[in-house]
């Protein structure tokens, strides 16, 4: 999620919106008294985004339907158990009690993706899934008041641009006019008709007006485009992988790199999946966590701030000129006050994979292997395919 949507709304209208949703659509799945807890694979899920309202109350997602909440400006994190097991990616609140969450996963035994929305009007003591379409795997979400929504995610024959919109707070979605895309894995709006989408391999596009157009940018060949962040003054970056960072001073119609590059060999070693900028100061982060990169002029110079942890870095979110927080693999959920100068392990630190697989092709993934080790003696275990079928004897431009 980036920057905060509109707080005003009328109580009318949101108690005729809940209503329409609760027993329109779907029953509320609602907690019992006791406190949730998060099972061993949960407490071990990777976190996908988080998002502040105000300066003390925040949201961390996750997969495994993983939700983390704090109301004491992330000192503690309290589980939030949600109706769903699949990966949760983007959220989205407007106050400290309604907000929306989505994601998505991968129908067993098939191929077919399918997508998830959670709404909650009480702070996640309860959620409720309103839309009861088939949507695709969701990778973002932003909402500009009760109503009025933006989601991007897979392509789809419903969906085939890959843009959702609703006006109806996310009980029915349409899909914008356009020619089928590859999908998208995040985006940047600033109002529901003004943004843009990035996603893999190497594409980026403006949306205008409900329809995508093509910014000027140099191929990035392979390397996809993980985040994207652009503000209200036109400025804004986008990162993704072997070091692909761009800087835009209009409004994404242009990216070029920044006035000064990183350091020789990161490219080499990093890929970025997160990007938050806050005026002339901009905070780079990826795979490996260890270091995140620092500008305070606008990508002249860079600095390294050193984490302490390795874990991928997949968000980071800054309520202040000096309060941040970054959120990635095993849980990894970390806080600094300064800047980012110095880095706090809240939850998830020091964990590390105790097996680690590297099969060729999904059929070589010894299955028994990995049950007997992470299932039965309950190891990190962690399968990697570093190289994907689509993309052998194809070079990078």
């Amino acid at each position: 999620m980036h920057g905060h949507g509109r707080l005003g709304f009328s109580l009318a209208l949101f108690s005729a919106l809940s209503a329409t949703m609760v027993f329109g659509q779907s029953a509320a799945f609602q907690l019992n008294g006791d406190a949730a807890v998060a099972t061993p694979l949960q407490d071990d899920a990777n976190l996908h985004d988080v998002q502040f309202v105000g300066q003390k109350i925040g949201w961390a997602a996750g997969d495994r339907g993983t939700v983390w909440k704090t109301d004491d400006g992330g000192a503690k994190w309290e589980f939030v158990k949600t109706p769903v097991d699949c990966s949760l990616r983007s959220v989205c609140f407007l106050t400290n009690r309604v907000g929306w969450i989505v994601g998505g996963g991968t129908t067993p035994y098939t191929k077919l993706g399918f997508g998830v929305v959670l709404f909650t009007n009480d702070g996640g003591r309860t959620w409720e899934q309103p839309s009861n379409a088939s949507l695709p795997r969701l990778h973002y979400v932003k909402f500009f008041d009760l109503t009025r929504g933006v989601a991007v995610g897979d392509a789809t024959s419903e969906f085939p641009t890959g843009l959702l919109t609703t006006e109806d707070g996310g009980i029915t979605w349409r899909p914008p006019p356009g020619a089928r895309q590859a999908g998208w894995r995040t985006a940047c709006f600033l109002t529901p008709e003004v943004g843009a989408v990035a996603g893999r391999p190497g594409q980026a596009s403006l949306v205008g007006g409900g329809r995508l157009l093509q910014p000027r940018l140099r191929n990035p060949g392979l390397r996809s485009f993980h985040d994207v962040e652009i503000r209200n003054d036109d400025s804004g970056w986008m990162v993704g992988d072997g070091g692909l960072v761009l800087r835009t001073e209009n409004g994404g119609v242009v990216w070029q790199e920044p006035a000064a590059t990183l350091p020789e060999g990161v490219a080499d070693l990093f890929d970025f999946r997160t990007v938050e900028c806050r005026k002339q100061q901009a905070w780079i982060a990826g795979e490996p966590g260890s270091v995140i990169w620092h500008t305070a002029d606008g990508g002249k110079t860079w600095l390294k701030q050193h984490t302490g942890q390795p874990q991928p870095i997949n968000a980071l979110r800054f309520v202040s000129e000096t309060t941040g927080f970054a959120v990635g693999d095993l849980g990894l959920l970390m806080k600094t006050v300064d800047g980012g100068e110095t880095w706090q392990a809240i939850r998830g630190g020091n964990r590390r994979v105790a097996m680690l697989s590297l099969p060729s092709r999904p059929s070589r993934v010894s299955t028994n292997l990995l049950t007997y080790f992470g299932g039965e003696l309950g190891y990190r275990s962690l399968v990697l395919m570093p190289v994907r079928r689509d993309e052998i004897g194809r070079a990078h431009v």
